[in-house]
């Protein structure tokens, strides 16, 4: 009856987390939260994805 869409953008969270992982391992060094970054490259529309998979790449250094 349904059929599942196709997504637009497969991985595109994955590459995002890549474009600002550097930001992101220097903000951590320097003692910022995990959720003070993603708020912060969530309102300068860097990053599209949840929090949850933005932690999730962070623990995984990269891949989940």
């Amino acid at each position: 009856m349904f059929e599942k869409k196709p997504s637009n953008r497969p991985f595109y969270a994955k590459i995002e987390y890549r474009a600002v992982q550097a930001l992101v391992e220097q903000k951590l060094a320097e003692g910022y939260s995990k959720q003070l970054i993603y708020d912060e490259l969530k309102d300068a529309g860097r990053v599209t994805m949840s929090y949850s998979s933005f932690c999730g790449y962070i623990r995984g250094k990269g891949d989940r």
